[in-house]
């Protein structure tokens, strides 16, 4: 079986052994706070800022209070089905970005260059195009619901997905595509032993960018036609005027999204340790090389990740339907007074004008009534009960 990977391993461990550490040892303590810095700083003076009044509490509510907020929603469920929902629309717009975007940039970038250097400046172009504009569009193939909501986070997904995989796979070694041609090996064992590791790292990276996008326009893709979601919630507050619910979903989105980004740069540096640099812009030592190396996810550790996700496809697919349902009743309730009025033949302003005519009536029989029992000289035996006479 011919195994490229090792080749590369075995260049890249002699290369980080003659070049060695790549960090300073025994540093101080403080050394790791320094990337940690800006955040401490931006907490800080978001817990300031209205305290001291350099900021209008009421719509700049302290940290402490929106973090307060966080697990209030927290605890009685509302920003966790949020959550979930928003997340479950991420993960089917990027699978479906994937579906369409490797398989498609695998062929071009491998096979049909020449077409995609031809398509090079199109492709470009629909990666620079609003996905909002286009939002006419995916109602009219995909309707009003859920899934014109994923085509919107899909569309900035699949191109950097598809220009990193075409990137990725005409980036491999030609010396490793000449060895494995010269050795006659199957196709199949060509496209999962040299053509697919040597892309791997390339891809990786166009997938942490279609995250990064795909979050970033959530808030605005929640806004159109959607009862739930963390997009929906920060709207929603902003238009009740409630800032700190407006704050929480607002952090919860930007957890999210950094979760996420974190765990697919586990995921690269554990898996595709021969990267070069890695992508925090520092070289591994062959300590750390061999430290990655040794924790490498093998077949069992990738089919555990692939029934957690599709888990949890399925569970907050469970959840979104009964957003839905529950948002569809709750409009059937509210339009059902205008339909009995309609059923009866009556408009909703004849409606109103009866009964309004109708309370009238009854404040008149009620003021006749006090009318008719006037007051009497003697009410009752021994009280007195002085009358005014004109």
């Amino acid at each position: 079986m011919f195994r490229t990977t090792t080749w590369v391993n075995h260049d890249l461990n002699d290369l980080a052994d003659d070049r060695g550490p790549a960090k300073k040892e025994g540093g101080t303590s403080f050394d790791g706070w320094y990337k940690y810095a800006g955040w401490i700083a931006i907490i800080g003076l978001w817990e300031l800022a209205p305290r001291f009044g350099w900021a209008d509490p009421q719509f700049l509510p302290s940290f402490s209070q929106v973090l307060s907020t966080i697990v209030q929603l927290l605890f009685d469920g509302t920003l966790a089905t949020h959550a979930v929902v928003s997340l479950w629309r991420v993960i089917v717009a990027l699978l479906g970005a994937a579906l369409i975007g490797l398989p498609l940039g695998i062929l071009l970038g491998g096979w049909l260059t020449g077409l995609a250097e031809d398509l090079r400046p199109l492709l470009r172009v629909f990666g620079q195009v609003n996905p909002f504009s286009l939002m006419p569009v995916f109602i009219f193939f995909f309707g009003i619901g859920e899934m014109a909501k994923a085509a919107v986070l899909g569309w900035v997904a699949l191109w950097p997905i598809l220009h990193h995989t075409i990137t990725g796979v005409r980036m491999v070694d030609p010396v490793y595509i000449k060895t494995a041609r010269s050795m006659n090996i199957a196709r199949m064992d060509f496209f999962t032993q040299v053509l697919l590791p040597g892309a791997a790292p390339s891809i990786f990276v166009g997938l942490r960018i279609a995250v990064n996008l795909a979050f970033f326009i959530l808030t605005a893709a929640e806004m159109i036609g959607a009862s739930a979601g963390l997009g929906w919630a920060v709207h929603n507050a902003h238009c009740m005027y409630q800032f700190p619910r407006l704050y929480a979903s607002a952090v919860m989105i930007i957890a999210l999204g950094y979760g996420t980004a974190q765990l697919l740069r586990w995921v690269e540096r554990s898996y595709f340790f021969w990267k070069e640099p890695t992508q925090d812009g520092e070289s591994l030592s062959g300590t750390e090389t061999a430290k990655a190396k040794a924790r490498q996810l093998g077949w069992g550790e990738w089919i555990l990740i692939a029934s957690l996700l599709f888990s949890f496809i399925y569970v907050g697919d469970g959840v979104v339907d009964r957003v839905n349902e529950e948002d569809k009743n709750f409009g059937r309730a509210q339009n059902q007074p205008l339909m009995d009025h309609r059923q009866h033949g009556v408009s909703p302003g004849q409606s109103n004008m009866d009964h309004s005519q109708h309370r009238s009536g009854q404040n008149q029989n009620q003021s006749g009534s006090e009318q008719n029992q006037l007051p009497k000289e003697h009410d009752e035996p021994g009280n007195f009960v002085p009358v005014i006479k004109p």
